[in-house]
């Protein structure tokens, strides 16, 4: 290669390295240029979901003022109270916000109505019903002497409390086969006497083919402690199964039935279903039984406490 070939070639190379750098050069810049595109868009998007939770809040606090502006009441209180075991005291108080000459406040509860006695701006009413599980919503009516009526209904509860039962449940297996044993217990405020007021426990034994149900007998004769003691170890006279809860509260009063032959492989579910004697019904999981529960080689049991299912009142 002779002289001027080679400075054409290193002209040449110097002008690639020279268009090598330029473009390095422009892409970083571009990069850059795009990076900070980026981070723009990054803190626009921040700003604008920032602006969007002080809409949301804007919107909540609007929705609560037009809430408050349009209530009838400035001020609402409702207490519930237990009155013996077959009445439910409803004590509702309330300061109605405008108020014209002649007006009647009176609170409604299901099918009974009371007119509210005034003191100082508020109004108060008492209504006595009886005890029953279901959903309770008061209603507040102010009737003008016009014959206008305005009403408010303020929030709903539950007296599902007065009917709160512990439970427990266990498998024994003998030489007649395996019997499955649920046991109930009045708790706290509990209006029920047991088993007095017990109509009917079924228990619901279903696999994926078949379903049966077995209506399981008071077991006298099975009521242990409620510290747990095991049932034979803690024998109780026959006749305290049909105690009342003042003089059998620390006893769970025990429901038996027998369960089917199970094959291996088999499973079934077991739920127990009470109904008392006014109608109230609960329903309860109990588990599966299998082949290992019902030999014997396998037992379990369980307890807590539950709750009526809810009826429309």
């Amino acid at each position: 290669m002779n002289a001027n070939h080679r400075k054409i070639v290193i002209v040449g190379g110097g002008i690639l390295l020279a268009v090598s750098v330029a473009l390095n050069l422009m892409i970083l810049g571009q990069l850059g240029e795009l990076r900070s595109r980026v981070l723009n868009l990054g803190n626009a998007a921040n700003q604008l979901d920032a602006s969007f939770d002080q809409l949301d809040q804007q919107i909540d606090s609007l929705s609560q003022q037009v809430s408050e502006s349009s209530s009838l009441l400035a001020q609402s209180r409702v207490d519930v109270q237990l009155e013996g075991t077959s009445q439910l005291v409803i004590s509702v108080s309330v300061s109605p916000r405008e108020l014209r000459p002649g007006d009647v406040v009176t609170v409604s509860v299901l099918d009974t109505s009371v007119e509210a006695t005034e003191e100082d701006g508020s109004f108060t009413a008492q209504i006595y019903l009886p005890v029953f599980a279901g959903d309770v919503m008061p209603v507040v009516t102010i009737e003008s002497m016009d014959g206008t009526r305005r009403l408010e209904t303020l929030g709903s509860f539950s007296t599902t409390q007065y009917f709160e039962l512990y439970y427990s449940f266990d498998f024994a297996t003998g030489k007649d086969g395996t019997y499955v044993n649920v046991g109930f217990l009045p708790a706290g405020d509990c209006v029920l006497t047991l088993p007095d007021d017990l109509k009917h426990v079924w228990l619901n034994i279903s696999d994926e083919t078949s379903s049966q149900v077995i209506e399981m007998t008071l077991d006298g004769k099975r009521i242990p402690d409620a510290s747990g003691l095991p049932s034979d170890s803690n024998r109780i006279p026959e006749s305290s199964a049909d105690s009342s809860n003042s003089s059998s509260g620390l006893y769970y009063i025990y429901y038996t039935a027998p369960l089917p032959e199970v094959e291996n492989g088999q499973v079934f579910d077991l739920s127990a279903s009470v109904e008392t004697t006014s109608g109230v019904e609960y329903q309860l999981d109990i588990g599966e039984l299998d082949a290992s529960v019902a030999s014997g080689s396998s037992s379990y049991g369980g307890g807590g406490s539950f709750y009526p299912n809810l009826s429309d009142q």
